[in-house]
């Protein structure tokens, strides 16, 4: 688990957006790339207006290997490894594709990025800075960003003392149902349990949803106090059924119910009454 502190100065009627970016699969043709570009167009003019952006990495950036991909790798020639003429290959495609993703989102600032299932790792055969990297690493490089690994817990803290906590995973399973793919995102409380506002972000499955929650606490002060929880499926921009083309992927032929394209957005602004500040903030589907 990686914890990070951010401090965030929000002026009066300025907007933070925090935007989950994951299971975009770029290299692919299922990508909708069109629409990746468009919510970079997006985040890129809520800055021009003065808002304030942020991504938070969700993990499978391009469509690279798969853990049991990664395995065989691992295993080929009796366990004897590829030939360096082919780790070299590896390497600089691996290097390639994520410079294009890196490129693709270059105008959105990243809090860190969480590593997925889909990455691979640099033999260091092409270039020995790369050795033990895997492609998600590489990217934190290139966007000048924390490295979140499989859990990474972010605390944004604003003007008097308020707090939103940010929880964010790759995710796992395919869960078939709604309910299913709900309580995947409620039981991340188990394991960090909401101390302030907090949004728990969750990808993997696809789903682009927003389960929200209200608990009720007292501070060391004894002063009653309610804190707001939301539980986020991220989306993906991958897409699965295609008329005309004989063969699905694992989507169609598993029959798995068709995501909704694009992204869960969390807005967040701080609001004074009198003199005193309120954090306000909501996420939009």
């Amino acid at each position: 688990m990686i914890h990070l502190t951010r401090h965030i100065n929000l002026k009066p009627g300025q907007k933070l957006h925090i935007i989950p970016i994951g299971d975009v699969h770029f290299n692919t043709q299922e990508c909708d790339k069109t629409k990746f570009h468009a919510l970079m167009e997006w985040a890129k003019l809520r800055q021009k207006e003065g808002d304030l952006t942020y991504g938070i990495g969700i993990g499978d950036y391009n469509d690279s290997l798969s853990p049991s991909e990664r395995a065989a790798i691992a295993g080929a020639k009796g366990g004897f490894g590829l030939h360096d003429t082919t780790l070299r290959n590896i390497d600089r495609e691996a290097a390639r594709i994520t410079q294009r993703f890196h490129k693709a989102s270059r105008d959105l600032p990243f809090l860190g990025l969480c590593e997925g299932h889909h990455f691979m790792n640099f033999s260091g055969v092409a270039d020995k800075r790369l050795r033990g990297l895997s492609t998600t690493e590489y990217l934190c490089d290139l966007k000048e960003c924390e490295f979140l690994g499989t859990l990474g817990v972010v605390d944004l803290e604003f003007q008097g003392g308020k707090r939103l906590r940010l929880v964010a995973t790759h995710g796992y399973g395919g869960a078939r149902t709604a309910g299913a793919r709900v309580i995947k995102r409620v039981r991340m409380a188990e394991v960090v349990t909401p101390s302030c506002d907090t949004i728990y972000f969750m990808g993997h499955d696809d789903e682009k949803m927003v389960k929200g929650s209200q608990l009720l606490d007292f501070d060391v002060n004894g002063k009653f106090i309610s804190i707001k929880v939301a539980f986020v499926g991220t989306g993906s921009f991958q897409r699965a059924y295609h008329a005309g083309r004989a063969t699905g992927d694992y989507v169609e032929q598993l029959m798995l119910p068709p995501a909704q394209l694009g992204v869960s957005i969390a807005e967040v602004e701080m609001v004074k009454k009198g003199s005193r500040w309120h954090l306000s903030w909501h996420v939009s589907i």
